[in-house]
């Protein structure tokens, strides 16, 4: 799980379940691989694909399409963006409620 850091828009120093944008012409899947090696110098592999939600709050309106993903090999993971992810660590996938942690923001389609 990253910490998001100063170099990020917005959340600084939350604790988040990571993200990332898609470039012009890019696939999502694409986008996901190279998000990931850019932010924890991993490869990944994606499990599934969850539905379509919506984040919307005063300054921000985003869709969000959101994936489970693994890391290939947790050997390799590593800050590779100090200013976007400030510190990476692990936890129980069961300690993971996503459903609390974006209750109040994310509605799905």
């Amino acid at each position: 799980m990253p910490q998001r850091g100063p170099g990020c828009r917005d959340y600084q120093g939350a604790w988040d379940l990571g993200g990332g944008g898609v470039g012009y012409g890019e696939s999502l899947e694409d986008a996901i691989h190279r998000e990931v090696r850019e932010e924890y110098g991993c490869d990944a592999v994606i499990e599934k694909v969850l539905p379509v939600c919506k984040f919307i709050e005063a300054s921000n309106h985003w869709f969000i399409h959101n994936h489970i993903v693994y890391v290939a090999d947790p050997l390799t993971v590593c800050t590779t963006e100090p200013d976007k992810v400030v510190d990476v660590r692990w936890c129980a996938s069961d300690w993971v409620h996503i459903k609390e942690i974006v209750q109040e923001h994310i509605r799905p389609q």
